[in-house]
């Protein structure tokens, strides 16, 4: 190995360490004070994983089911630290490895080298954190979005594999078709980002070969594999409906709707306005352009079009392309964004820019697979500035955001740890609240404080059939218990129907601690 090689591997090493300590420093060091109700989920889910001694809990109202989930990778962690922040961190650590891992191994199973593999999961890891909304979604808990970015990166490097590894090929196929099957097992929202995208793609990849003859020897295998990968996919439904039962999740259902007609027009058009929402772009009236300020919006902007951009590029320029890793990613990336775009103009998730959030990732792995393409062209240099230029100024911005973090916890999260402190000094340990305050509060305190999910309005207070087990309200093991309010529900509690008057009231940073001698919802 030549001296420059040398430099730049150790260059591309130290570059990667930099990239991925900066992520695991937020996930230890940061995360926990921008921790709030919907973070809880996974921690939550694997919670009820130990408690009903099943894959699914029929006891636990689930936002979403996900029986082949990342609340696995925390059942280790919440049995032996319980329900709290330790059990998190680890857990969140630990996908954050299987995550790199994943990436790792999609770029060697095209056969990128160390450098281009090691550049690849620093852009990866850097892009996906550069806004706190990203950082939520793929560092603070296990959800669809950052789950089903890991299934494809896995899917697809054991599909490539059993592809180009003649020696190996039948212990791929069966890792692909066990991974497809467990995969499978959480429903339509796998089947949206993995299954159904790198099956048609697959089967696109056939009718695109113009060269070769659909009924040519050369296609008979990737028939057998076709068939294997549905088949698989119909067996993964059918072990999550019967891992799930009867559970419905409420969450996962609204937003699988049509939306009004009127509206379809609007919510194609909102597509890019979220997307540099989702890229932490905060551009605002009075901000002026050529500011400090200005300037680095207008980095995010023209940066993270060039992400957007570059995939279509490289969709119209699919025949340019020579190996099969490419023209795949292409189309399972296409195929994963159409179908996206048809829940956000024709349904309901375009009330979120978070659920772009998959997109960002294959965008992002197939910037840097161009790049590389480019490079090894020789010729294209200055096209090849063009995409890593945005890509090095997109990961640099990310590592500013998070090293430029003063607070170690935002306002409410504040709010509630004082609410926290004041609970503990009372000895209450047991009570309820709304969803954005419940789970967190029993989060935050490392379960020494558990409050349960609740809905106020003018009836009084009730269960809240949301992220939560039913059990958990027939609880009469405590002297005390409470009702948590804010100001808000304070007084449409106050004003009820069914108004029960505390034995005391405590106030805390805009919150009201009602607390009764026995469990106001033990019977609801």
């Amino acid at each position: 190995m030549s001296k420059n090689n040398m430099a730049v591997k150790v260059a591309v090493s130290l570059m990667g360490a930099v990239s991925i300590g900066i992520v695991f420093f937020y996930i230890i060091f940061i995360s926990k004070g921008y921790y709030h109700a919907d973070c809880t989920d996974t921690i939550t889910w694997a919670e009820a994983v130990l408690d009903g001694k099943a894959l699914m809990n029929s006891d636990f109202y689930y936002a979403c089911l996900l029986p082949f989930g990342g609340q696995l990778l925390m059942v280790p962690f919440v049995a032996i630290f319980g329900v709290s922040m330790t059990a998190q961190l680890c857990g969140m650590v630990l996908f954050a490895i299987c995550f790199g891992l994943a990436l790792a191994f999609l770029l060697r199973s095209m056969n990128f080298s160390y450098k281009w593999s090691v550049f690849g999961v620093s852009a990866l890891f850097l892009i996906v954190s550069i806004s706190e909304k990203l950082r939520e979604i793929f560092w603070c808990h296990i959800i669809y979005y950052s789950l089903g970015l890991l299934f494809v990166m896995v899917g697809l490097g054991l599909l490539l594999r059993v592809l180009n590894c003649e020696k190996s090929k039948k212990k791929y196929m069966i890792l692909l078709l066990i991974w497809t099957v467990l995969c499978s097992m959480n429903g339509i929202q796998a089947l949206t980002i993995y299954g159904l995208p790198v099956l048609a793609a697959f089967m696109a990849n056939i009718f695109f070969d113009v060269k070769t003859p659909f009924d040519s020897k050369k296609n008979e295998n990737k028939y057998k594999i076709i068939l294997a990968l549905i088949l698989a996919i119909i067996v993964g439904m059918l072990l999550g409906k019967i891992a799930n039962g009867n559970i419905v999740a409420g969450y996962q259902e609204g937003y699988s709707e049509f939306s009004k007609q009127s509206q379809w027009l609007d919510n194609f058009l909102s597509f890019v306005p979220q997307w540099f929402t989702l890229f932490g772009v905060e551009a605002g009236s009075g901000m002026l352009i050529y500011s400090c300020e200005g300037i680095i919006e207008l980095l995010k902007i023209i940066c993270s079009l060039v992400v957007l951009i570059v995939p279509i590029i490289m969709t119209i320029m699919y025949n340019k392309f020579e190996t099969i890793a490419y023209k795949l990613m292409i189309l399972t990336h296409s195929f994963m964004t159409a179908l996206i775009l048809l829940g956000w103009v024709f349904g309901s998730l375009n009330t979120a820019c978070w659920r772009l959030s998959p997109i960002v990732g294959t965008s992002v792995i197939l910037c840097i697979m161009f790049a590389k393409w480019i490079y090894d062209k020789k010729q294209y240099h200055r096209m090849f500035a063009i995409i890593v230029i945005p890509i090095e100024i997109l990961m640099i911005i990310s590592t500013i955001g998070i090293l430029k973090i003063n607070n170690t916890r935002s306002e409410s999260n504040q709010a509630l740890e004082n609410v926290i402190d004041t609970l503990e000094k009372n000895n209450l340990q047991y009570g309820y609240g709304t969803f954005w305050n419940a789970n967190s509060i029993t989060l935050l305190s490392d379960n020494d404080v558990k409050v349960r999910c609740i809905n106020v309005n003018e009836s009084g207070v009730s269960p809240r059939a949301y992220q939560t087990n039913i059990n958990w309200y027939k609880d009469n093991s405590y002297k005390e218990y409470f009702l948590l309010l804010n100001a808000d529900e304070y007084v449409t509690y106050k004003y009820s129907e069914k108004y029960v008057e505390p034995i005391k009231e405590i106030e805390s940073d805009n919150y009201f601690i009602l607390v009764y001698n026995y469990n106001l919802l033990e019977n609801k």
